[in-house]
């Protein structure tokens, strides 16, 4: 079956902070297997690493997403690649963008609303292969955390 899904994130360890964000996918589902791609987008978080530096930084990227499924319950594997973007605003402002990779497994459950229809609440905990950092006048003003996670409500439709 082909499915699509999508929903808000609430995610940790991408940026200095708890970011909230916006996640969908497509995928194929089989009874007990499924494949998804996915692409998720998170709102800047904004830091004050030190006095007069402020820190915007947001997220942007995709998922491949191998399952298993059970009645209810799901696991999965998760990589994940994206851009992590921080805006510095100092004495001058500028853009930086960094490639982020992370390595993990989700786990979630799937309840049923209608033969085409479920809600989904699932957690994903990632390692952070490719930790981006950012440096400002030789000190650390943003970085993303050895590890990072999301917990995402989605609804999913089947076809």
């Amino acid at each position: 079956k082909l499915q699509l899904g999508a929903g808000p994130v609430l995610a940790a360890g991408f940026a200095p902070g708890l970011s909230v964000g916006f996640s969908g996918f497509v995928g194929l589902r089989w009874p007990d297997t499924s494949l998804l791609l996915e692409a998720r987008g998170d709102l800047p978080v904004t830091t004050a690493p030190r006095p007069g530096l402020t820190v915007d930084t947001s997220w942007l990227g995709g998922s491949l997403v191998p399952c298993l499924h059970g009645t209810w319950i799901f696991g999965c594997g998760v990589i994940t690649a994206g851009q992590l973007r921080n805006s510095v605003r100092a004495k001058v402002s500028f853009p930086k963008t960094h490639v982020y990779l992370g390595l993990g497994l989700r786990a979630g459950a799937e309840v049923p609303l209608s033969s085409r229809l479920a809600a989904q609440l699932a957690a994903d905990l990632l390692v952070n292969a490719r930790r981006p950092r950012l440096w400002y006048d030789d000190g650390e003003a943003a970085f993303a955390g050895a590890a990072s996670g999301a917990v995402t409500l989605r609804f999913v439709a089947s076809f």
